[in-house]
């Protein structure tokens, strides 16, 4: 509900401050007075876009403040954009001249997006020609499913739909991936298979290499290593043999001269090393052994790799990686068919899940239309319709979709015998706006929205009709916080809380004020709006006679 409206610099409001109260609420005044503009603010403070226009001429920018009750709904959607709860919900929007509007809610900044989803909350405004939603019957199933409180199991299916709409995108990705991957198949397998011989770390496949060089070479290292051998200390005339005799008599010389002493001593060193080296020659000498077949096998391995090396211009370690990644995709293939399956599963699971809630839903709608028929129709009937009939036509669909398998639309009938129509033949805007009000008096006693606006919608109506209209909006006050624009006097007599817009001149501008009309000042302002058709002393009579019988 909302308790206050502030209004500055906004196309005729100079600066208003405006209470409002709960139950039945009604502005008045004459023609062009600005009463559509209070209405107007308020749609901004619900998430309406802004217009640099409307801001008053000479002012930066204007300003419109909200102050509404607060609920556990509100808070909820305020605790989700971790905005503070306080006692009241006070909106501010802004807007700029120069553009960059701002929304304060709570005194934190905000934005248009959770202005509109407290805006579904707070208020439902319906205007002038809101009653052509009427007309347009994929409307149809939205007042249904409210009245019959579905909207709850609604959103639960249409998740199950955009569930199911989602697994099955996901199946089409990996259906166009298993495509491309199978058009490669038989290249990423041939490319594998030709890589099998890479199957050594880099440091194993060049341990291969040195020994198939070494195999390659055996003969002249055999033939080195023998002429080695026997030049070091098989011979008479051995290196060994001469070192030894050498450093014997460098030795026995250094007896006489001490400088020979240590070059003895490093002959005799190299005499050991020497020896050392014979006797490992010998043992290597020892281990050699041509392995024929062995070195065809290494020769196998190590051709094929180098060729695959040239082939491809990688290197080893780049070769390995290749064929990392082949096996890695071979074995996409082989869970993407996998997932392909699992999805499947999946998408027939949810959609047996989706078309039984269908069903569900579908039976309760049927079940509660011929309650709903029944209270339109009694609804309709206190606001002129005394002969007409309503009638809910529930249709299976072409194709089921997340509002489920039900085709739902308004069929009227204006008169016994005259035959079923649809509502867009109801050729009055007048006849059509009092449907619309039927509706909402049956939708406010199950509907979340916290209060109503009515912007002129008695437009075509008049004598008691107009007081039905007026004892209908009365009703639903009870209910819901109700706002009404009006030029019907009948109307405004039924409000529980009279406001009056007046415009004036000052000081060459145009001014817009507007005041809560009690006693005298109320059946003045209902006078006025009677007195076109009677004089002014007939209508303050008639406007007593209203309030009168209203209370």
């Amino acid at each position: 509900m909302i308790k206050e409206i502030r209004v500055s610099n906004y196309a005729l409001l100079e600066r208003i401050e405006v209470t409002l109260s709960p139950g039945f609420n009604v502005l008045t005044g004459s023609t062009g007075t600005g009463k559509s503009i209070i209405i107007n603010a308020l749609s901004l403070l619900l998430g309406d876009k802004g217009d640099i226009a409307s801001i008053r001429k000479e002012a930066d920018k204007a300003i419109v403040e909200g102050v509404f009750s607060n609920s556990a709904a509100i808070n909820q959607i305020l605790n989700n954009y971790e905005i503070p709860e306080e006692n009241e919900l006070i909106i501010r929007r802004i807007i700029n001249r120069k553009g960059g509007g701002r929304v304060y809610i709570n005194g934190s900044i905000a934005n248009i997006d959770i202005l509109k989803s407290l805006g579904n909350i707070l208020f439902d405004i319906h205007g002038q020609h809101e009653h052509q939603l009427l007309i347009n019957e994929e409307t149809h199933i939205d007042f249904l499913d409210y009245y019959g409180k579905l909207m709850k199991e609604r959103k639960a299916m249409e998740e199950k739909f955009k569930l199911l709409g989602n697994l099955k995108d996901d199946l089409s990705k990996i259906e166009l991936q298993e495509n491309e991957l199978a058009n490669r198949r038989d290249l990423y397998e041939f490319q594998r298979k030709e890589l099998e011989c890479v199957k050594f770390s880099a440091a194993e496949y060049q341990e291969l290499k040195e020994e198939k060089k070494k195999l390659d070479n055996f003969e002249e290292i055999n033939e080195l290593v023998e002429y080695a051998t026997s030049f070091i200390s098989d011979s008479e005339e051995s290196i060994q043999r001469k070192l030894s005799e050498i450093t014997s008599n460098i030795k026995k010389a250094g007896k006489f001269d001490k400088a020979l002493e240590k070059i003895g001593e490093r002959l005799g060193e190299s005499d050991l090393i020497l020896q050392d080296a014979s006797l490992e020659l010998d043992r290597y000498k020892d281990s050699l052994n041509y392995d024929r077949m062995r070195l065809s096998e290494l020769e196998s391995i190590v051709d094929k790799v180098e060729t695959l090396k040239r082939k491809y211009n990688k290197n080893y370690e780049e070769l390995l990686n290749m064929k990392e990644d082949l096996s890695t995709k071979i074995f996409d293939m082989e869970s993407l068919k996998e997932k392909e399956k699992e999805l499947k599963d999946k998408i027939a699971e949810v959609e047996s899940e989706f078309e039984k809630k269908a069903q569900e839903i579908s039976d309760k709608r049927k079940n509660i239309s011929k309650d709903f028929e029944k209270k339109v129709e009694e609804e309709i009937k206190d606001l002129g319709f005394e002969k007409a009939h309503f009638k809910v036509e529930i249709k299976d669909k072409k194709e089921i979709d997340g509002l489920g398998k039900d085709e739902v639309r308004f069929l009227f009938e204006p008169n016994v015998g005259e035959g079923w129509n649809q509502l867009s033949s109801i050729a009055s805007g007048g006849e059509l706006s009092r449907v619309m009000l039927g509706l909402k008096s049956i939708l406010s006693e199950v509907d979340r929205v916290e209060g109503l606006v009515f912007d002129e919608i008695d437009v075509g109506i008049g004598g008691s009709l107009a007081k039905k209209v007026g004892e209908k909006m009365k009703e639903i006050g009870k209910r819901r916080q109700v706002l009404c624009v009006t030029h019907l006097p009948s109307i405004a007599a039924e409000a529980d809380f009279h406001l009056t817009v007046e415009k004036k001149e000052k000081e060459g501008r145009t001014i817009t004020s507007v005041k809560e009309v009690t006693g005298k000042d109320r059946v003045e302002e209902i006078a006025r709006m009677i007195s076109g058709e009677t004089s002014i002393e007939t209508a303050r009579k008639h406007a007593a006679e209203l309030l009168s019988g209203a209370n």
